[in-house]
């Protein structure tokens, strides 16, 4: 039975898109072809296994909030990168657009709430109070934290914003 249609039909458009690309680089040199040949064997597996996948898991979707500034964002800046990229060069072209891309994604103008699992222990750092400062944390609007794991079940978190 399938559980993930949009798994299913992701994977067969992408078979059919590199049966396309294996054609045209079929039509290049044999040095030429090399680098793309590699990359539909790489795609047609990884669409046969999101096709075998589409019959084992269901994927679900949490939080479908879609920003509808951000879409028009990212397109500029994808079609910004293509337009500089042999004015200004791959690298920093690459860079600018890169950070730019995590500037646009990086939003958080909601609470974020960091649970501590069972069996694992979520100190603050910096808190050296022995059982003090344990447990699970919530991170502000527009905070940041680092969860540094010391031990397989002993982890540290800190950062700007955390309650």
């Amino acid at each position: 039975m399938i559980k993930d249609k949009v798994s299913l039909v992701s994977g067969i458009i992408l078979i059919l898109f590199s049966i396309l690309i294996y054609y045209e680089s079929s039509q290049l040199s044999p040095f030429g072809s090399v680098f793309p040949l590699a990359i539909t064997t790489a795609l047609l597996i990884l669409s046969l296994i999101l096709i075998f996948r589409s019959f084992k898991f269901e994927i679900k979707v949490v939080n479908q909030n879609i920003s509808l500034i951000k879409i028009p964002l990212l397109v500029t800046t994808f079609f910004a990168w293509i337009y500089f990229i042999e004015r200004t060069g791959f690298i920093l072209t690459s860079l600018i657009a890169f950070n730019l891309l995590i500037i646009i994604n990086s939003e958080n103008n909601t609470n974020i709430a960091i649970t501590e699992p069972s069996g694992m222990t979520l100190r603050w750092a910096g808190n050296g109070t022995p059982g003090g400062g344990t447990g699970s944390r919530s991170l502000l609007p527009y905070g940041m934290a680092t969860i540094y794991f010391m031990q397989q079940n002993t982890a540290i978190i800190s950062g700007a914003g955390l309650s």
